[in-house]
């Protein structure tokens, strides 16, 4: 399935993590059992995320996710489960996300005017989630395999659904992510060839850089099945990025909501 902006960019990563936040709060919220979540959950989504090249991504996003026993697929994001060394509190996938999402092409935005193109990649490693019960822990190391842009990166996540009205129906989802990139993943998105280089673009290589998010999800159950979902996020970006010539914003922000309905 591929998910597409209006520009016809790749899907940007917070726009992947909502997807997969969005259709995790609807397994969560449901409070049913582990085998009565497997199956298939369809819902539409609406997303607005700034970017780091000066432009904001405004679309219509389809919210679908599939669990079995050994796979699932949630958003742009694709697991191999593996049960045998997992358990209630601890568990381990093999991931595939399609695209990093900072790709673009030189007519996005006046500032990336006579760049290359530059793709979103096929990324795959490993995840793990710990739930030791007083919040839940997301680890992610995954490597482009795509060859686009050799990268590597890390993803960390610490967030927390409570009940603040008591209710089981309305949640909250505070949440904390890091995510480091190395040079080359730095390089391939924020870097500057020697031929881009402008009289106002210098040459630039980029560096590993660490981008920090918080952010804060609400839903509420329509029904036993049904639920509403809003999100809401700033991430801060790191000195690999907001160093590089083609960075305008070093703050970004981003909304989205959506309905999902599980089967």
């Amino acid at each position: 399935m591929n998910f597409m902006s209006t520009k016809g960019k790749t899907m940007n990563l917070a726009r992947v993590r909502f997807c997969g936040l969005a259709l995790i709060c609807l397994t969560a919220a449901t409070g049913a059992g582990a085998q009565e979540n497997r199956g298939l959950g369809l819902g539409l989504g609406y997303f607005s995320g700034e970017r780091a090249y000066g432009d904001t991504d405004n679309v219509l996003v389809p919210l679908v996710d599939f669990e079995t026993d050994w796979v699932r697929f949630r958003g742009l994001t694709a697991d191999l489960k593996l049960p045998f060394i997992s358990s209630e509190t601890l568990s381990f996938a093999i991931r595939a996300n399609y695209t990093i999402g900072e790709g673009y092409e030189a007519d996005d935005t006046p500032v990336l005017a006579g760049m290359d193109e530059r793709k979103g990649g096929l990324w795959a490693g490993a995840a793990m989630d710990w739930r030791p019960g007083f919040a839940d822990f997301a680890f992610e190391w995954q490597s482009d395999i795509s060859g686009d842009s050799d990268g590597h990166r890390l993803r960390v996540e610490m967030s927390r659904r409570f009940n603040p009205t008591g209710s089981e129906r309305f949640g909250l989802t505070p949440r904390i992510t890091g995510i480091w990139m190395d040079d080359n993943a730095a390089e391939y998105y924020y870097g500057v060839r020697t031929t881009e280089v402008t009289p106002t673009r210098t040459a630039y290589t980029g560096s590993s850089t660490l981008n920090v998010e918080l952010g804060v999800q609400a839903d509420y159950m329509l029904s036993e099945r049904q639920i509403l979902i809003f999100d809401a996020g700033v991430t801060r970006l790191g000195s690999g990025i907001t160093d590089s010539p083609i960075t305008v914003d070093k703050t970004l922000t981003s909304v989205g909501m959506g309905y999902a309905y599980r089967f």
